[in-house]
């Protein structure tokens, strides 16, 4: 995986120092560390060779601290490992998982690519590349929803377009593996410079509410509308199609659906989402008048 951030400093600066290069080869020597890479939402990113699987991989590091994190180091291992498990070309895979007292990291699949977040920045994407985009996020979801993982922090910022134009979603289960807890603290202390909890779904923003595979479709609404518009919706919003010249006007019942604050009133699964997007990527039919009708 690639990513990379403007910010000098990750947001957890003042707890976690991320180590150089030569510092880090010392405490993972399997590895060849290769280069750093940048901060993300949720840690820091290097460039690694993997000697025995004989390819490039990225280290990810998520400082944690042993006084208040126990719980998260604890089922770590479980979690990593039900990443681990996934296997889809829209997915960045795992392929090994370290744990110690200050800090986890994941060795995933390296990307050559770019994330979404910067790219909306420098090029505009026409309604049909958003809805193809689409489409390959679907696909990854219904793969991992399949196989029991939840993706729960669906952005722009951990979602890349690879240099063939394969979409590539990392992190998946990571706020599962953090424990929902500590994942709306990390998050809220993020918000402050990377605005990532704007596509978070609002029923984990709640104490004791049950979180399913429904968030991830939130937040597929929430990835539309701002591939379409450059910007988020916020309180009482306005259809996409009123701030995007020519836009299908369908794609608004699509975003709006799954932006519901109640779960119940989106999109029930993925492949459900999938069709709906599926069908809009064809042209809208055009009604068909009446023959006329002639007298003699």
């Amino acid at each position: 995986m690639t990513t990379q951030s403007d910010s000098s400093v990750p947001y957890f600066s003042n707890a976690f120092i991320p180590p150089s290069v030569t510092d880090l080869q010392e405490r993972i020597p399997h590895l060849q560390i290769l280069s750093f890479i940048g901060h993300g939402g949720m840690g820091t990113y290097y460039k690694a060779h993997h000697p025995r699987l004989d390819r490039l991989a990225a280290v990810k590091i998520l400082p944690v601290d042993p006084r208040q994190d126990a719980g998260l180091i604890a089922g770590f291992k479980k979690e990593a490992k039900a990443m681990a498990r996934l296997n889809h070309h829209n997915i960045i895979g795992v392929y090994d998982f370290i744990e110690t007292e200050t800090a986890l990291y994941l060795v995933m699949e390296y990307v050559e690519g770019d994330i979404f977040e910067r790219l909306i920045n420098l090029r505009s994407f026409d309604h049909s590349e958003i809805l193809a985009i689409i489409t390959q996020v679907c696909s990854a979801l219904s793969h991992a929803h399949e196989n029991g993982v939840i993706h729960r922090d669906l952005r722009p910022g951990n979602t890349l377009l690879d240099q063939s134009g394969v979409v590539k979603i990392g992190d998946f289960g990571l706020a599962r593996l953090m424990g929902e807890e500590l994942f709306r603290r990390k998050m809220t202390e993020a918000n402050r410079e990377m605005g990532t909890m704007d596509y978070v779904a609002p029923e984990q923003w709640e104490e004791g509410q049950e979180v399913d595979h429904r968030a991830d479709i939130y937040s597929v609404g929430m990835m539309i509308y701002k591939l379409l518009t450059r910007v988020l919706p916020r309180g009482v919003f306005v259809a996409p199609s009123q701030l995007v010249p020519n836009l299908d006007p369908r794609i608004d019942d699509l975003v709006i659906r799954c932006l519901q604050t109640n779960p119940a009133n989106r999109y029930q699964s993925v492949s459900e989402l999938w069709t709906e997007v599926t069908r809009l990527l064809e042209p809208p039919q055009e009604p068909v008048s009446p023959s006329p009708k002639f007298r003699f």
